[in-house]
């Protein structure tokens, strides 16, 4: 690790980078499954590799990764076979991204994030984000008030129908088709803030796979120099941890 403050690691000559630039080549077998065979897709999951790399899969090059603390994947299903594999990435330190990167910082050169393969079902989920807002008027804080989620999902048309469900709340909500999904208004819910973190347990689930959420319900906005949360005012406190503990 190697923390700066106000000068960059290496001398300022944007986008260009020092000719001795710190260079990693790591390699790594796996066993891929028989059973993978069935996976509409594989995916070489990276979730933070400082600053640029470049990634092969048996010998096959996949892809370039920039954007350090960026999730990346990479297609591989035609790469990959079942039984033994081998992955090499090199990991270059410095790249026309680090320019970017330098805020105050401990800088964590290599791959310094989990990396991992994941198969993909049919018709499965790509994302979902539940977005909620919570209106309890001028309420006491913690009292009940209307809940809204405003769901975006990525799948393919074959994922549908897909249900939200969320037992607490005795909500199910089906969509068959992407043009179905929409808002969903809930007329009781408990809000959520720091005093009282209220999660609710929540799923969407299709055919082919379920995923897991926990919801609070919240409205956060900036107005001048406030930040309201469901409303009321809040002081904020603390410091920037960056990525060491």
């Amino acid at each position: 690790p190697i923390y700066t403050n106000k000068q960059y690691p290496f001398p300022i000559d944007p986008p260009f980078v020092p000719d001795e630039n710190p260079t990693g080549d790591h390699r790594r077998t796996f066993e891929l499954p028989e059973s993978w065979s069935d996976a509409a897709r594989v995916l070489l999951r990276f979730d933070g590799v400082e600053s640029r790399y470049r990634v092969w899969v048996n010998g096959v090059e996949v892809g370039i990764g920039s954007g350090s603390r960026l999730v990346q994947e990479f297609d591989v299903t035609a790469a990959v076979r079942p039984g033994r594999n081998l992955v090499v990435v090199r990991v270059h330190q410095w790249s026309a991204a680090s320019y970017l990167e330098d805020q105050d910082q401990w800088w964590l050169p290599g791959i310094f994030r989990d990396v991992t393969l994941e198969a993909r079902p049919a018709g499965g989920i790509e994302d979902v984000w539940l977005r909620t807002a919570f209106d309890g008027a001028d309420d006491e804080p913690g009292a009940a008030g209307t809940g809204r989620i405003v769901p975006e999902i990525v799948a393919d048309e074959a994922a549908y129908p897909l249900t939200l469900r969320i037992p607490e709340l005795d909500l199910t909500v089906t969509w068959d088709a992407p043009g179905d999904v929409a808002p969903v208004e809930i007329p009781r819910v408990e809000p959520w803030s720091a005093e009282a973190p209220r999660l609710y347990d929540a799923t969407v689930s299709g055919a082919a796979e379920t995923v897991s959420l926990r919801l609070g319900f919240r409205t956060v906005v900036i107005e001048g120099d406030r930040f309201p949360v469901n409303g009321r005012r809040v002081m904020v406190h603390g410091v920037n941890r960056h990525q060491w503990h």
